[in-house]
């Protein structure tokens, strides 16, 4: 892990070093993903170069709503909608007794991270590792003790937007999200 806090030239420019980096990571921690699940927007195109990499299927990750009963309903209705937008006519996958990678753009706040894990060990997930090419130290404490393992290219303290991470910090679009889900999925059809 690199403490200067690397600039990317550009999401996937990061997603490829990532995955040159779990090849051997992969070995060390001791599992083998079956899927790599995307934090919308940003993380996906980090993620799509890593699942082609990696010859595994992607899709999404949603950062679950903070547990206030009052509002939890809604706020879970509002994400599968938002889910479901994305995703298209594509099911979710059942991930039940499966390994995952969970990717994020870039990671300055542990705390979103720690709930989808959780949310994944609802779901039946056997492990989840957390990928990101750039985290605050706080950011991978809390990803630490949450997951089972962490992979992350490079650690720096004050990352408050994208901008931070690389020269490219364009905004990724619900279009663009979409766009890398289908060449994915067409991706894991075409033999």
């Amino acid at each position: 892990m690199n403490h200067t806090g690397h600039v990317f030239a550009d999401r996937q420019e990061a997603g490829r070093e990532l995955a040159c980096a779990l090849r051997s990571h992969l070995t060390e921690l001791g599992t083998t993903p079956s899927y790599v699940l995307a934090v919308p927007r940003g993380g996906v195109p980090v993620a799509s170069e890593i699942a082609t990499a990696l010859d595994l299927p992607l899709d999404l990750k949603l950062v679950p709503p903070v547990l206030f009963p009052s509002l939890l309903s809604r706020d879970l209705a509002l994400m599968a909608k938002r889910a479901r937008s994305l995703r298209g006519i594509q099911p979710p996958p059942t991930l039940e007794g499966h390994a995952v990678l969970l990717v994020t753009d870039w990671l300055s706040d542990g705390r979103p991270v720690r709930r989808m894990v959780e949310q994944l060990r609802i779901q039946g997930v056997r492990r989840t590792i957390v990928v990101t090419p750039l985290a605050s130290p706080g950011a991978c404490e809390t990803a630490l003790a949450s997951a089972d393992g962490m992979v992350c290219l490079s650690v720096a303290d004050g990352l408050e937007d994208a901008s931070r991470c690389y020269r490219d910090a364009r905004p990724v679009t619900n279009d663009d999200v979409r766009r890398l889900l289908v060449h994915a999925a067409l991706r894991s059809v075409t033999p």
